[in-house]
């Protein structure tokens, strides 16, 4: 019996081991207006910080797609837009480009996890969102851009508090499979130790 009880405790602790060391994720989205004509720039819709008390912010992973519309005398001129994104003070550039006129799009996937950055996405308030466009298309031409998706990944190492990521959006889920695991393994170890012998 005391082989069983070993065995079930090794279990336990071989499979609580990757859960208390897993990496979660969560998705946030924001907004651009739309349309953003010519030399244009805008606030976006804010997105909730990171809750440092929830574990460790390990990178953010940022998504967005425009699409840039050029007319009015633009002909085989090269147009090119240029994206400028600003998140919590950090800002990336997306481009897209068209010969002539019509339209084009531009999309990034953006990873950072340098620590000086990584701050200005961690605390318990918003994260502050703007974008500007630079249009190149020649005097006679036009540009109106419309946006897609823009989404920011949190990607971090749950601590041991249980408390959520996102403090002002209750609805994300708890890790609770840590907790479970270990009350089902004390069940198994008492239902293991309480089980009457039979001599053999």
């Amino acid at each position: 019996m005391r082989t069983a009880v070993a065995a079930t405790w090794i279990l336990g602790v071989g499979l609580l081991a990757p859960q208390i060391a897993r990496a979660d994720s969560v998705i946030l989205t924001y907004t651009f207006p739309s349309p953003l004509l010519d030399y244009a720039s805008a606030d976006g819709a804010s997105f909730s910080q990171f809750n440092p008390a929830a574990g460790t912010l390990n990178s953010i992973t940022l998504h967005t797609t425009a699409t840039a519309t050029w007319s009015g005398g633009a002909d085989s001129d090269l147009n090119e837009a240029e994206y400028t994104i600003s998140l919590s003070g950090f800002a990336f550039i997306i481009g897209a480009e068209r010969i002539g006129d019509g339209s084009a799009g531009a999309a990034s996937n953006f990873t950072e996890t340098k620590p000086a950055v990584l701050s200005g996405f961690m605390g318990t308030g918003t994260v502050d969102t703007s974008v500007s466009v630079l249009n190149d298309g020649g005097s006679l031409a036009s540009i109106s851009s419309a946006f897609g998706t823009e989404s920011v990944t949190y990607n971090y190492t749950p601590g041991t508090s249980g408390v959520p990521p996102i403090a002002s959006s209750p609805s994300v889920p708890e890790p609770s499979s840590v907790s479970l695991l270990a009350v089902g393994l004390l069940g198994l170890g008492w239902i293991s130790r309480s089980r009457p012998h039979r001599a053999i």
